[in-house]
């Protein structure tokens, strides 16, 4: 036979023995396709999922962010219960416990604002929010008349902040504000003392003032 003819002949035999497999195994092959087909469409369906919720959830946070924003405190505590309920597992949902506890303290609603800080700080102990979530859990704190446990939030959070954090000036003014309160001086003095050392004039201006007024109250 020339070479020709064996390389047909091996390919008709090859032919033959893959038809031969698929007629004994047609059910199995046809189940492991139909099985590679679900998963395909199983994750198709799972990314298109995934995508519309994160939508869904970017939508309601950006509502509620609004909302809140526009002073609307009741209207977005109401737009953050539906994000939690509905997309609690996204990030967005965990995001609405801090905003959640933000606004009920804007109404001064100060136990379901600590326990929403709390929440949030339980979920995303280091998230974006987690030191505001923090101060607000103390102004929580000083609302209900805690003054110790909210001095004790605001110095371990004002000793874990740099000074040129966004918050760094908030964080001392309540703790001074609330240490005042409880008629320890020495305590609000030290607490503004950093910023008398800040390169924005008027805070480092008005922390001198502060410190002068409490002097006298020696």
């Amino acid at each position: 036979m020339t070479k020709q003819e064996l390389r047909h002949d091996s390919f008709v035999e090859g032919t033959a023995k893959a038809t031969a497999f698929l007629q004994q195994n047609f059910m199995a092959v046809l189940v492991g396709i139909a099985a590679i087909a679900v998963v395909v469409l199983g994750t198709i369906w799972w990314s298109q999922t995934q995508e519309r919720t994160a939508i869904q959830a970017s939508q309601l946070m950006f509502r509620a962010t609004s909302q809140y924003g526009g002073a609307q405190y009741s209207e977005a505590l109401l737009t953050l219960d539906d994000l939690k309920s509905r997309f609690g597992g996204t990030d967005e949902g965990r995001d609405a416990y801090y905003l959640s506890g933000a606004s009920h303290l804007a109404l001064g609603e100060s136990d379901p604002a600590l326990a929403d800080f709390e929440e949030y700080l339980s979920k995303r102990p280091h998230g974006l929010y987690a030191n505001a979530a923090e101060l607000g859990a103390a102004l929580a704190l000083e609302s209900r008349g805690d003054l110790p446990g909210a001095v004790a939030r605001l110095a371990e959070l004002r000793a874990s902040l740099p000074p040129d954090d966004a918050l760094f000036a908030q964080v001392c003014q309540a703790e001074a504000r609330v240490r005042q309160a409880q008629s320890d001086i020495e305590g609000a003095i030290a607490a503004l003392q950093p910023l008398t050392q800040s390169d924005d004039f008027s805070q480092s201006l008005d922390a001198k003032n502060r410190i002068q007024a409490l002097e006298a109250l020696r």
